[in-house]
C-alpha cells in the first residue's frame, strides 16, 4: 500500500516538470502507470491470500472449538481482521491507481478551463486517496489489537497449563504407587500366559492337521467342479443340436405339407382334365356319326370338317389329361417323400431332446456332487481357520502379558521421574 502511495506523488512531480518545461510528451507517466498496475496486482493477490488463510483459519477455529478450546476463534478474527486490512490496501492502491490517471489527463488538458476541470479532478483523487489510507490504516490498528488480545490470552493460558502442570505432578507420584501394584500383578499373569501358550502350540499342531484335511478336501472340490462344467458344455452342446433337429424337422414338416398341398392341386387339375378329354372324345365320336350319316348329302363336307376339328381337340384333350395324370403321379411322389424326411426328421428332433435331458441330468448330478465337495472344503476350512486363530490368539495374550510385566517394571521405575518431568513441562509452557 505504501509503494503504491508513493507513484501518485511520483506522477504530480512530472506533472509539474512539465508545466514548468512546457513538454507534454504522452509517454511521461507510463512508467509510473506500470508500477501503480503492479502494486495493485500484489495487493489484489494479498486479499486472496488474507481470505484462504481467514477460511482456513476458521475452519481450525471450528475443530478447537469442538474439543473445548474457545480461544481458536481468536486466530480466525485475526485472519479475518488482516484479510479486511488487505482489502482496504487494494482500495488504497486501486485509488492510487486513479489519482495517477488524473495526474495524466491533467498533464494532457490543453486550455485554462479543461486544466482547471483536470486539476479538479485529480483534488479529488488526492482526497479520495487519503481516505482509503485512513480506512486501510484503521483496519491494520484494529487487527493489530486483535492480535495484542490474543498475546495477552496466551500469556493467561500459559499460567493455567502451569497450574496444571504442578497437579499434574503430584497425580504422577500417586500413580507411581499404583504402577508398582500393577507390576507384580502383571508377572503372576505373565506366567499364566505361558501355560496358555503351551496349550496353543498343541492347538497349533491340530489346526494343521485340519489345514491339511481341508486342503484336500478343496481339491476335490476343485476337481469335482471341473467335471461339473465339462458336464454343462457337453449339455449345452446337447440342448443347441436338439434344438437345430427340431427347427429342421419343423421346416420339413412345412415343407411336406406344402407338397402335399402342390400334389391335391395337381390331383384336382388331372381330373378336369380327363373329363376335358371325355367330353372331347364324346363330342369327336358324335361328330363321326354325323359326318358318316351325312355322305351324299350337300352339308357331307361341313360335317367333316367338324368331325375332323372334333378329332384334333380330342387328341389335344388326350395329350393334356396325359400331362395332368403325370404331374400329379410326380406331385404326389414328391408330397410322399417330404412327408417321409419330415418324419424322419421328427424323429431324429426326439433323440436329440432326449440326448440333451440325459446331458443335463448328467449335468445336474455333478453340480448337486461339486457343490456338495465345495461345502466340506469350506466347512474344513473354516474349522482349520478357527482353531489357528484361537492358537495365535494364546501365543498373542502370552506374549502381550510378558510386555505389559516387562513394561510395569519399567514405569514403576520411572514413576518417581514424572514429578520432575512434570516441573520441565511447566517451564516449557511458561516459555
Amino acid at each position: 500500500m505504501t509503494l503504491a502511495a508513493n507513484e501518485p506523488r511520483t506522477a504530480a512531480q512530472i506533472l509539474a516538470a512539465n508545466e514548468a518545461g512546457g513538454m507534454h510528451p504522452p509517454e511521461a507517466f507510463n512508467e509510473v502507470k506500470r508500477e501503480v498496475a503492479r502494486q495493485v496486482e500484489n495487493t489484489r493477490k494479498a486479499v486472496t491470500d488474507a481470505e484462504q488463510a481467514a477460511i482456513a483459519a476458521q475452519a481450525q477455529a471450528d475443530i478447537l472449538i469442538g474439543i473445548d478450546l474457545p480461544y481458536g476463534a481468536q486466530w480466525a478474527r485475526m485472519a479475518q481482521g488482516m484479510h479486511l486490512a488487505a482489502q482496504a490496501a487494494t482500495g488504497a492502491a486501486e485509488t492510487a491507481q486513479h489519482t495517477i490517471d488524473a495526474a495524466a489527463a491533467t498533464d494532457a488538458a490543453r486550455d485554462a478551463q479543461e486544466k482547471a476541470e483536470r486539476r479538479a479532478e485529480q483534488a479529488a483523487k488526492w482526497r479520495q486517496q487519503a481516505e482509503q489510507h485512513a480506512a486501510a490504516a484503521t483496519r491494520l490498528a484494529e487487527a493489530a489489537q486483535a492480535e495484542a488480545n490474543a498475546a495477552k490470552d496466551a500469556a493467561a493460558r500459559a499460567r493455567d497449563a502451569r497450574i496444571a502442570a504442578d497437579q499434574t505432578a503430584k497425580q504422577a507420584w500417586a500413580e507411581a504407587a499404583k504402577a508398582r501394584a500393577q507390576r507384580d500383578i502383571a508377572q503372576q499373569e505373565a506366567g499364566k500366559a505361558a501355560e496358555a501358550r503351551k496349550r496353543a502350540e498343541q492347538e497349533r499342531n491340530t489346526a494343521a492337521q485340519q489345514r491339511a484335511e481341508a486342503e484336500k478336501q478343496a481339491s476335490l472340490a476343485r476337481t469335482a467342479r471341473g467335471n461339473a462344467e465339462r458336464e454343462a458344455t457337453v449339455a449345452h452342446d446337447a440342448r443347441s443340436r436338439a434344438e437345430r433337429h427340431e427347427a429342421d424337422a419343423k421346416k420339413a414338416i412345412e415343407t411336406a405339407e406344402d407338397e402335399e398341398r402342390k400334389a391335391a392341386a395337381a390331383r384336382d387339375g388331372s381330373i378336369a382334365a380327363e373329363r376335358g378329354r371325355q367330353a372331347a372324345e364324346a363330342k369327336r365320336q358324335a361328330l363321326e356319326v354325323a359326318a358318316t350319316a351325312a355322305r351324299g348329302k350337300p352339308y357331307e363336307a361341313e360335317a367333316k370338317a367338324a368331325a375332323e376339328g372334333a378329332g384334333q381337340e380330342a387328341i389335344a384333350a388326350t395329350n393334356a389329361a396325359t400331362q395332368a395324370r403325370n404331374e400329379a403321379n410326380n406331385a404326389t411322389y414328391a408330397a410322399v417323400q417330404a412327408r417321409t424326411h419330415a418324419t424322419e426328421a421328427g424323429r431324429a428332433a426326439a433323440r436329440a431332446r432326449a440326448a440333451a435331458n440325459d446331458a443335463w441330468s448328467a449335468y445336474a448330478q455333478a453340480d448337486a456332487a461339486a457343490t456338495k465337495a465345495e461345502a466340506h472344503a469350506a466347512n474344513a476350512h473354516a474349522l482349520a481357520m478357527r482353531t489357528n486363530q484361537k492358537a495365535a490368539e494364546a501365543t498373542a495374550n502370552e506374549l502381550q502379558a510378558a510386555e505389559h510385566a516387562s513394561a510395569a517394571v519399567q514405569l514403576s521405575q520411572q514413576a518417581c521421574g514424572r514429578g520432575a518431568a512434570g516441573v520441565v513441562r511447566r517451564r516449557a509452557n511458561e516459555g
